[in-house]
């Protein structure tokens, strides 16, 4: 995938999924972040955050949640994402 910035971050979001699958939570979420990171103006970006951020909380790790979940109100304010990490920020801060 070397040369193509999208194909790279599809790469990384792939095998995120993969670790989603088998549970290792962590590990998913931490591909999600480089999947990000790689493309950020991608399309998918936010919603690579999105799921960064929903692994994060499967392994009860709420704050790296929440900077991942406002990251995307605050960078990707058009994408579909934003709703939904307003949403997710609400029900942590209820726990």
């Amino acid at each position: 995938y070397n040369g193509s910035d999208i194909l790279v971050a599809s790469g990384y979001a792939g095998y995120a999924a993969c670790m989603e699958k088998l549970e290792k939570w962590q590990e998913a979420s931490e591909f999600y972040k480089k999947a990000q990171k790689e493309a950020p103006d991608f399309v998918e970006a936010s919603n690579y955050l999105y799921l960064a951020a929903l692994n994060a909380m499967e392994v009860n790790d709420f704050d790296t949640a929440k900077n991942l979940l406002n990251k995307i109100v605050e960078d990707y304010k058009d994408s579909q994402r934003e709703r939904d990490a307003k949403a997710q920020l609400i029900m942590i801060a209820q726990k």
